[in-house]
């Protein structure tokens, strides 16, 4: 059976905006009480990995990335957009 990586690369994608565009729906039926739970329990996930987080930011990830000669393989990394974002905002004083 030939596999075609590009197809399941793509494949895959989709599978993953589906699942996003799933939870953002339920995201939407949610109290000010449990989106405020979500977005601690974030927070506090992204406290207790800070020093991680922080080293990935440092991490090259376009141009050339490491050669593999026993493998007779050579890593690149192109730019290919944006993977994820998470946005807080803070409510506006008296509001939401």
């Amino acid at each position: 059976m030939i596999e075609d990586r590009d197809l399941l690369s793509i494949q895959e994608v989709r599978t993953k905006i589906e699942k996003a565009y799933s939870a953002w729906l339920e995201c939407r039926t949610f109290s000010q009480e449990r989106f405020d739970s979500v977005v601690e329990r974030m927070a506090a996930a992204a406290r207790a990995n800070a020093k991680r987080l922080a080293d990935v930011r440092s991490m090259k990830t376009v141009g050339f990335l490491r050669e593999l000669p026993e493998e007779k393989v050579v890593e690149m990394g192109v730019p290919r957009g944006l993977v994820a974002a998470g946005l807080l905002r803070a409510p506006a004083a008296g509001g939401v």
